[in-house]
């Protein structure tokens, strides 16, 4: 019993390794949005402002690996020019445990005539 009191108490004051980096945990996130070009076409519509909402996967190098609406302007146009922005924007990874992984983050696209 003596012997197992004494071995917990030196494991305890050992630390636990921990992660070897400042933020061992992080989400993906936009570093550097392009700016979206509102659509000729749909400036002729008289649409006005525009947000589309674009899900991107974020690849662990920060590219974009994938590109979904999740939010649609309800004009082809638009919505293109929303996943072409979203796709040549720079992104910062997700980390999971010190590593860079996949991960997903929105892109808001604004258009303004």
């Amino acid at each position: 019993m003596m012997f197992s009191l004494a071995l917990s108490g030196l494991l305890a004051d050992t630390p636990s390794p921990g992660p070897s980096c400042a933020i061992p945990d992080r989400a993906p996130s936009v570093t550097r949005a392009e700016k979206p070009v509102y659509p000729a076409s749909a400036l002729d519509l008289g649409l006005g402002r525009v947000t589309v909402l674009v899900l991107v996967t974020v690849s662990p190098a920060g590219t974009a690996s994938a590109a979904h609406i999740t939010l649609s302007s309800h004009n082809m146009a638009i919505d293109y020019a929303a996943l072409k922005a979203a796709r040549e924007s720079v992104y910062t990874p997700a980390v999971r445990n010190c590593e860079y992984v996949e991960g997903e983050t929105t892109f808001e696209a604004d258009f303004t005539p």
